[in-house]
């Protein structure tokens, strides 16, 4: 089964004319094939953006439960031109049993670099804060946000930082072994966001 949803925040944070859609797919499989060029032009600035590492990991690498989740912005008419994408997971029991509620990023130990796929013709960093913002207010209410492992010298390091922060998430960055991560710690305390080298959030009362 695949969901794709439309955020309310259509094109408050896109500059230009083009309407701008925040969508969610539970399968690399629903994406349309507009995203081929995504991955592609990703790819060749590392192999773990490419679209074959991402469906190796689908094929390998989920633990039973895991469920895959893709934050996505889209320009133009449905199906839209993709500006930029979180590739992430999740575990099909969060929040039962008091097990917490957490969206990862679809990564493993052999994952040396991840970050949000982003297109060079129209990627602007203010689509960063549509795909913040579809992830804080996600009906599936996450406690923590793990992304890893993203380049601490990159700009988008920062530009996620800013993102979150604005989509009213308490950001903290930590360094672990190679990378950065998020976090959000219950439904009272804002969103926390973790990188390679990390951070962390909660949500607002």
């Amino acid at each position: 089964m695949h969901l794709t949803i439309e955020s309310k925040n259509t094109n408050s944070f896109v500059p230009g004319c083009l309407p701008a859609q925040a969508k969610i797919y539970e399968r690399l499989e629903d994406l349309s094939g507009k995203y081929e060029s995504l991955f592609a032009e990703n790819a060749q600035r590392s192999f773990f953006f490419s679209k074959p590492w991402f469906q190796n990991l689908v094929d390998t690498a989920l633990d039973p439960g895991d469920v895959v989740r893709i934050f996505a912005l889209e320009l133009g008419d449905t199906p839209g031109t993709p500006a930029a994408a979180l590739v992430t997971r999740y575990h099909s029991s969060h929040g039962q049993n008091y097990r917490l509620r957490k969206l990862s990023s679809l990564s493993n130990f052999y994952t040396s670099l991840y970050a949000p796929l982003r297109s060079g013709s129209s990627y602007s960093p203010s689509h960063l804060g549509v795909l913040a913002t579809a992830i804080s207010s996600d009906s599936l209410a996450w406690d923590a946000v793990d992304l890893k492992w993203l380049d601490h010298d990159a700009p988008v390091f920062s530009e996620l930082q800013s993102a979150f922060r604005e989509a009213g998430l308490v950001v903290q960055t930590y360094f672990c072994a190679s990378g950065q991560h998020w976090k959000r710690t219950s439904a009272s305390t804002p969103p926390v966001g973790k990188f390679q080298s990390r951070i962390q959030s909660s949500s607002p009362d």
